[in-house]
């Protein structure tokens, strides 16, 4: 059966996904990957995780911010929203222009969403969404545990985006001062991201309908708080 976060919580979270450009992303895979191959991979795990996020949320309920005019065109054919990120670009403005909007149109909450990530399930995602309430942070990591794959919180008591090194970290820290609970929620679907040669290897070992274009393309529950 379909898990639909929203059957928990109708009409209140929100889902947005931070995309850049297709042909810009994953440059720490270039020393094995051409550009067309990297550019192929980030637009099937774009679209994989943008399909999730519909089924999970509901047309309208998920949002996807982006300077790509492609890939905003590609989201809108799942049903999502669509927002063109605006400057200053950077993955920490964008996630706050888009909660902006999301509190605009009524939200209660929003979970930002990485799209690099081949093993996310509907399952992860409403296991994300049991968490939502009006007073709790939940941090989903990334498997090095330092990252932030997923971070969900209440619009009203939101905290500024802190994505970058440690930022597993520094959201919790910032929650912890904002008063919030903070959670963090470690789902194997949540934390294997595709960011590094090694990420690579351990996708083609897993048999991943991802790892069979990207072979082919080289270059010749914690509580805190």
């Amino acid at each position: 059966d379909r898990v639909c976060a929203t059957d928990r919580h109708p009409m209140t979270l929100w889902c947005v996904i931070p995309v850049q450009p297709a042909d810009e992303g994953k440059s720490r895979l270039a020393e094995v990957l051409g550009r067309e191959a990297r550019q192929s991979l980030c637009e099937r795990l774009f679209e994989r995780t943008v399909g999730l996020a519909v089924d999970a949320f509901g047309q309208g309920r998920c949002i996807v911010i982006s300077r790509s005019a492609d890939l905003l065109a590609r989201a809108h054919r799942h049903g999502a929203a669509t927002l063109s990120e605006q400057e200053p670009y950077g993955l920490n403005n964008a996630l706050e222009q888009a909660a902006d909007a999301a509190a605009a149109w009524g939200g209660g909450g929003i979970l930002s969403l990485s799209c690099d990530l081949p093993f996310l399930s509907l399952g992860d995602l409403a296991a994300l969404a049991d968490l939502h309430d009006g007073n709790t942070l939940v941090i989903a990591t990334d498997n090095a545990g330092s990252g932030t794959n997923a971070l969900l919180m209440p619009l009203p008591n939101r905290i500024a985006y802190a994505y970058g090194p440690d930022s597993c970290a520094r959201h919790a820290a910032a929650a912890a001062a904002a008063g919030l609970h903070v959670r963090i929620l470690r789902r194997d679907g949540l934390a294997c991201d595709l960011d590094t040669p090694a990420d690579l290897d351990r996708l083609g070992r897993s048999g991943s309908q991802f790892a069979v274009g990207a072979a082919g393309g080289k270059d010749q529950r914690t509580h805190h708080g």
